[in-house]
């Protein structure tokens, strides 16, 4: 004999075999964290190395950056109906428009929009990276020249570019101070649901 139909449920979700319910679990979900996760263990290992691999520095920007955008991206969705359609503008226009939802105007020339355009300037920089000649003029005492220091200066010396200079430990620490400090200002203006 088979058993009985189920009875319906106004609620249910999708048919389930019977001893079993289907639930639905749900949460808003923005890649920010995950992208300042791997910039903060970035910045641990660039100050590890006292600053000097650049490549965990370009980790740091490059991450905070792109944690910028993505907040842009969920202030937007949280805020704005349609948010697709923006999603062509610069993450600073998407912070200007998240931002003007709730009633904040942002001042360039203030923190932490100052530091913003600061980060997204030297992500550009590195993901979009030029070439250029770099060249310096260097005073050398010709009473102390000898050859082994010119074949030392020619393989470790070179001058830097603007990108290497600004590949500071410095500039990770201010890439993710930028980021901590956005996500503030935006967290005391958000709606609360």
């Amino acid at each position: 004999c088979a058993p009985p139909p189920r009875p319906r449920r106004a609620n249910a979700i999708a048919e389930a075999p019977q001893g079993y319910m289907v639930v639905r679990r749900e949460r808003f979900f923005s890649a920010h964290h995950m992208m300042l996760h791997v910039a903060r263990r970035s910045l641990y290992a660039a100050r590890a190395l006292s600053g000097s691999d650049s490549s965990e520095i370009m980790v740091v920007i490059v991450m905070c950056a792109s944690a910028v955008e993505a907040l842009a991206n969920a202030l937007g969705v949280r805020l704005i109906k349609q948010w697709s359609d923006f999603d062509k503008l610069t993450p600073y226009a998407k912070l200007r428009l998240g931002f003007a939802e709730m009633g904040v105007k942002i001042e360039r020339g203030r923190e932490p929009w100052q530091s913003v355009n600061w980060l997204a300037r030297l992500r550009n920089d590195i993901v979009h990276g030029k070439a250029e000649t770099v060249s310096e003029l260097q005073r050398i005492d010709i009473f102390q020249w000898t050859p082994q220091k010119e074949v030392l200066l020619r393989l470790t010396d070179w001058p830097r570019s603007k990108l290497e200079g600004d590949l500071s430990l410095d500039s990770a620490e201010r890439a993710v101070e930028t980021f901590d400090a956005l996500l503030k200002e935006a967290i005391t203006y958000l709606p609360k649901e």
